[in-house]
């Protein structure tokens, strides 16, 4: 999966688990959990399908996740400003990156170093678009790319790929948040003041 989704489930794991050193290894195995879930991954393939270039695929799939974990880190830095609770977010932070961490590695070590291999072991094998429209169609075996296009057990499977990644993120913000105004509500009943409400 992509980092963004990686970084808010570890962020989750990180406010979420009371014992911090649990919590760091805790995030960081989240990786490969969920990337031996299938996820969307085949820009290639639909390229050829659509004969559109590859890279066009990708900044599609990828921009909406730019603006998404723009917008969670800079709620992330307007909260920790105004409260200067910056140890409590920089644990989330740090978890965040840590879950997020093995996809690094793709691109600062070689494709043979130990973490890339186990990375690469990890994921998973098989996708919900290409795998079953060639297990329903094919008997499993491979078949043109221009079937993905009109496929709907390809494009149902895509997008169920989708949907999971997406519910994945916004899960781990909304553990953060929870865990955020969880915090906020008992240093205001400790102070005997309500909690300020928020939109």
């Amino acid at each position: 999966m992509l980092p963004p989704a990686h970084f808010a489930v570890g962020a989750a794991i990180g406010v979420s688990v009371k014992r911090k050193w649990l919590a760091l290894p805790l995030a960081l195995g989240s990786h490969y959990l969920m990337d031996a879930v299938p996820h969307f991954e085949r820009y290639v393939l639909l390229s050829n399908a659509f004969k559109i270039a590859p890279w066009k695929i990708e900044l599609a799939w990828v921009a909406p996740w730019v603006v998404a974990t723009g917008l969670l880190v800079g709620w992330m830095v307007v909260q920790a400003w105004s409260t200067r609770r910056w140890s409590w977010w920089a644990f989330a932070v740090l978890c965040g990156l840590l879950a997020a961490s093995p996809d690094l590695g793709k691109f600062l070590l070689p494709q043979h170093h130990v973490v890339n291999a186990v990375h690469g072991a990890m994921h998973a094998a098989h996708d919900w678009g290409y795998s079953l429209h060639s297990e329903i169609y094919h008997d499993g075996k491979t078949f043109p790319p221009a079937e993905i296009g009109r496929s709907p057990v390809a494009w149902l499977g895509f997008l169920a790929e989708i949907g999971v990644e997406a519910a994945l993120f916004w899960v781990g913000v909304a553990v953060l948040a929870f865990a955020w105004g969880k915090v906020k509500t008992d240093e205001a009943e400790r102070a005997g003041q309500p909690a300020e409400s928020e939109e």
